[in-house]
């Protein structure tokens, strides 16, 4: 049994990587400030494996094929793809033999994923390892993205359903002991329209306070009705969802919200107590 010691939900944002002085603008130094704070938490967990549930940005796929979700089953993870990111590239190590386990898994009860052993990871993966200060050679990872980028998407259901599953699935791997599931995306934001720099605080707020103090279909029967006043970039929190659906509702705070106009995005951090359940 892979007993989950970590469980992270970040907005992840390129800005700070195209403008490094969006880092120190408004709330940006507190944003930082939390990703740190966040990556001692990763590491003082000890995983051997990440499993970090994310979205692309049509680097790897593109509408000649855009799966809804892809599981990582390579080697290795060289990130970040895009050229624009002035930054050491890092090379991230996978763990094959947990992914083709969640495939299989997954074909078994019903999913239908794709899978990849060539699946270059962009900004979505590599910002909160980056301004988490997180040592990657520490632990391997397995990517699991959901299209949030690219209608038709998986439904917010959907989702849930998939942390339903990823739940099982890692309760019954022998192959590990310790595994964190890091999920990236959100929250409001609008990329390539004319509201590009639009956050919707409403949206965001609501969308937390559900997180913290509401039940997984909860989260869904209110992005259901709300997620397009949010923005296109929003279509990520079925990253969130499928996390809270994972941890089976189990507490989580919210460290962190800053509707940063110089991020372009309402950024967030939340972390779930994955503190053992005491059995009678």
């Amino acid at each position: 049994m892979a007993q989950i010691v970590a469980a992270i939900a970040a907005s992840h944002a390129p800005t700070p990587f195209m403008d490094p002085r969006a880092g120190e603008q408004g709330g940006g130094r507190e944003i930082k400030a939390q990703y740190l704070a966040m990556g001692r938490h990763l590491v003082e967990a000890r995983p051997q494996t990440v499993v970090i549930v994310t979205n692309e940005h049509l680097h790897a796929f593109s509408l000649a094929n855009m799966p809804a979700v892809c599981i990582g089953v390579a080697e290795q993870y060289r990130t970040p793809y895009e050229t624009w990111i002035t930054v050491e590239r890092q090379t991230l190590q996978g763990d094959p033999d947990l992914g083709a386990y969640l495939v299989e898994c997954a074909y078994a009860e019903g999913f239908d994923p794709s899978y990849s052993q060539q699946l270059p990871l962009d900004h979505g993966v590599y910002m909160p390892f980056y301004f988490g200060e997180v040592p990657v050679s520490s632990f391997r990872i397995v990517p699991l993205i959901v299209n949030g980028v690219q209608p038709p998407m998986p439904t917010l259901r959907r989702c849930q359903q998939w942390g339903q599953f990823l739940r099982r699935a890692l309760a019954d791997y022998a192959g590990l002991d310790r595994v964190a599931i890091l999920a990236t995306g959100g929250l409001s934001h609008d990329i390539g329209t004319p509201n590009m720099g639009m956050i919707n605080q409403d949206f965001d707020r609501q969308f937390l306070h559900l997180l913290e103090h509401g039940s997984a279909d909860d989260v869904v029967r209110f992005c259901e009705q709300d997620l397009a006043s949010a923005g296109n970039g929003a279509q990520e929190i079925r990253n969130w969802i499928l996390l809270k659906s994972a941890m089976d509702d189990r507490p989580v705070q919210v460290k962190l919200y800053a509707p940063e106009p110089s991020w372009l995005t309402g950024m967030s951090l939340a972390i779930w107590d994955t503190a053992p359940v005491p059995t009678a």
